[in-house]
C-alpha cells in the first residue's frame, strides 16, 4: 500500500513539472514595459520675475547616479519635455546660452558646485581725456537663473507604466505617431513649474550739486563691486577688482533750491562681493566714487569719495514709498548730499522727492569740514564761471549751429 502511495506522489509531481514546461505555441505572450523613463515636463514662467521671454534657454541636469551633466539649449523656452530615469537631480536653467553674453564669461560649467560667471573688461572706444587708456568692467546683461533639486522615484515611474504585448508594442513603435504616443499625455506627465529670477543689480548714484547751473558735463566711475555671479551658490562672486563706468548722467533742477540740481546715473552690476553684502561689514574704501565735473568755461574739478558704507540696498515697500533695507535686493542707492535722507531715500531715479532729516554733520567752526577728504563725502559746490546761464536757472540747453544745405549727393545703386 505504501509503495502504491509513493508511486502516485511521484506521478503527481511529474505531471506538475510537465504542465509547467508548455510547448512554445502554448506559452504566455511576451510583454514590454513602456515607458522605461518618467515623462516629465518643465514649465518656465519668464515674465513673472524675469520680466521678458528670452530667445533661448539652457537646461542642465546633474544626476547622482549618472556622470557629468546633460545639457540642452533650445529656442522652446516656455516648456521642456524630459525623459528621466529614477534618480536625484539638480537643475540649472538660465536664459540664452553661454556664448550669447559678450559681457561675461562662464567658468567651471562642468562642475555643479563651482560654476560661475566672470565679468569681462573693456577700454571705451569713445573716450575723453579723463577715460583715455583706462579699463572698465562690463555691466552685466539681463541674466536669469533657476536652481532646483528634485527626485524621480520608482513609484513615479510605476504610475506611468503599461505592459504591452510585444507584437502590439512593435507596431506602435513603428507607427507614424510613435514619437508622441507615450510621452505627451498630460494626465500622466509630471510637471514642475519654475520662474527664473534676474541676477543683476541696478545701482543708482545720486549727487546733489550746489550751484549746478555752472555745470556742463559729468563723468564718473565706481569701484569695488562683485566681478561675477556664483550660479549654483545663488550669490555674487567674491572678487571685487572692478571699475564700473557711469556714463549716462542726467541732471535736473532742485525744485526747492534755485540754481542747485541733482546729477543721477545708473548702471547694472553684480552686487556686493560675497561676504560684504551688509554696509556695516564694508570698509570706507570698499567703494570709491570718482567724478570729473566740467564747467561752462571748460575748467574741470575732480572729486573722490570713499563710500563703502554709504551704498545701501533699497526696496519699494508700499507703492510709491521706498525704504532702505539690510536685506540684499536688486536695487542699490548711493546719495552724495549734505543732508541726511534718513530711512526714506525716495524713488532712486527721482531724488528730488527725498524728505531730508537735516544736515548730516552741522558745520563746526572749530572743526571745519574737509571737502577734499575722500572719507567726508560732501556734495560738490561749484564756483560761478564765465559762460554759465545768467538767468539763474540751470539752463541745460546746448547751442546748435544753424542747419546748412550740404547739396545733393548721388548714391550709385
Amino acid at each position: 500500500m505504501r509503495k502504491l502511495f509513493d508511486i502516485s506522489c511521484i506521478l503527481v509531481i511529474m505531471a506538475a513539472l510537465l504542465s509547467a514546461c508548455q510547448p512554445w505555441y502554448k506559452r504566455e505572450p511576451l510583454e514590454v514595459m513602456e515607458p522605461q523613463a518618467v515623462r516629465f515636463r518643465l514649465d518656465v514662467d519668464w515674465e513673472r520675475l524675469f520680466g521678458e521671454v528670452p530667445s533661448g534657454m539652457t537646461v542642465m541636469l546633474f544626476a547622482d547616479k549618472q556622470p557629468g551633466a546633460v545639457t540642452t539649449v533650445s529656442h522652446e523656452v516656455k516648456s521642456r519635455y524630459l525623459d528621466l530615469l529614477p534618480d536625484k537631480y539638480r537643475l540649472v536653467l538660465f536664459n540664452k546660452s553661454v556664448g550669447d553674453f559678450p559681457s561675461m564669461q562662464f567658468e567651471n560649467m562642468d562642475s555643479y558646485a563651482a560654476m560661475r560667471t566672470r565679468a569681462n573688461t573693456f577700454t571705451p572706444s569713445h573716450y575723453t581725456d579723463w577715460t583715455q587708456g583706462q579699463t572698465f568692467t562690463y555691466n552685466p546683461e539681463h541674466f536669469g537663473t533657476v536652481i532646483e533639486e528634485f527626485e524621480i522615484t520608482e513609484e513615479m515611474l510605476y504610475t506611468q507604466v503599461t505592459f504591452y504585448p510585444y507584437k502590439e508594442w512593435i507596431k506602435m513603435k513603428t507607427s507614424e505617431n510613435a514619437s508622441t504616443r507615450f510621452y505627451q499625455e498630460d494626465d500622466l506627465t509630471y510637471v514642475m513649474e519654475v520662474a527664473p529670477e534676474p541676477r543683476e543689480v541696478t545701482l543708482f548714484v545720486r549727487v546733489h550739486i550746489t550751484n549746478s547751473r555752472n555745470l556742463k558735463s559729468v563723468e564718473g566711475y565706481i569701484t569695488g563691486f562683485a566681478d561675477g555671479w556664483h550660479i549654483t551658490g545663488g550669490h555674487p562672486a567674491e572678487g571685487d577688482e572692478t571699475r564700473y563706468l557711469l556714463d549716462n548722467w542726467t541732471v535736473t533742477d532742485d525744485s526747492e533750491h534755485l540754481g542747485d540740481g541733482w546729477a543721477v546715473a545708473s548702471t547694472t552690476l553684480w552686487g556686493e562681493p560675497y561676504g560684504k553684502e551688509y554696509w556695516e561689514d564694508r570698509a570706507d574704501d570698499q567703494h570709491v566714487l570718482k567724478m570729473r565735473l566740467t564747467l561752462y568755461d571748460g575748467s574741470t574739478i575732480d572729486y573722490e569719495y570713499n563710500v563703502g558704507k554709504d551704498v545701501r540696498f533699497a526696496t519699494n515697500v508700499w507703492g510709491e514709498e521706498w525704504s532702505y533695507t539690510n536685506n540684499p535686493t536688486d536695487i542699490e542707492v548711493l546719495t552724495i548730499w549734505d543732508r541726511d535722507p534718513g530711512n526714506t531715500p525716495g524713488k532712486p531715479d527721482d531724488p528730488d522727492v527725498i524728505t531730508p532729516d537735516g544736515p548730516k554733520q552741522p558745520d563746526d567752526p572749530d572743526n571745519p569740514r574737509e571737502p577734499e577728504n575722500p572719507d567726508d563725502p560732501r556734495e560738490p559746490v561749484l564756483p560761478d564761471v564765465e559762460g554759465k546761464d545768467q538767468s539763474g536757472k540751470s539752463g541745460w540747453g546746448v547751442d546748435v549751429d544753424p542747419w546748412v544745405d550740404g547739396g545733393r549727393v548721388e548714391i550709385p545703386i
